[in-house]
Formats: structure tokens, C-alpha cells, sequence
């Protein structure tokens, strides 16, 4: 996460709906629905994620992504 955004690396198209939980599972960020490209996408957090563990998903009706990252 840096600048209050994540870069995603995307192999197909679709538009998706994204969210940040932390490692309980809790809700931390509904990012709403977006339009994935191929290649390198940007997604917007707008707040400040405290140091720690994350796990941000994308879901669509095609796709089902779930990626860790880490804030210091």
C-alpha cells in the first residue's frame, strides 16, 4: 500500500468489486466496483491503513482474488 493506493497486476479484463479485511476477517475498506485491465491497475484506498497485515479481495462474477500485503 503506498500513497493510499494498491497496484494490481491483472491477466484478463472484468470489472469487480474490492475490499480490504484484516487477518481476523474483518471489514476494514468496501472499495466499491471497478474496471480491471490487463496489466497494471491502481487501486484507490482513500484512508490510512495502520501498520499491519491485510488481505485485499476482488470479486466477480468470473473472479475470485484474494492477495495479502503489508503496511510498515
Amino acid at each position: 500500500c503506498n500513497n493510499n493506493q494498491l497496484e494490481y497486476l491483472c491477466e484478463k479484463s472484468f470489472i469487480g468489486e474490492s475490499a480490504i479485511y484484516d487477518t481476523t476477517g474483518k471489514l476494514i475498506a468496501n472499495l466499491g466496483s471497478q474496471s480491471f485491465a490487463i496489466g497494471k491497475n491502481i487501486i484507490p484506498v482513500n484512508r490510512i491503513l495502520p501498520a499491519g497485515v491485510y488481505i485485499l479481495t476482488i470479486k466477480s462474477d468470473t473472479e475470485n482474488i484474494t492477495k495479502k500485503f503489508m503496511v510498515e
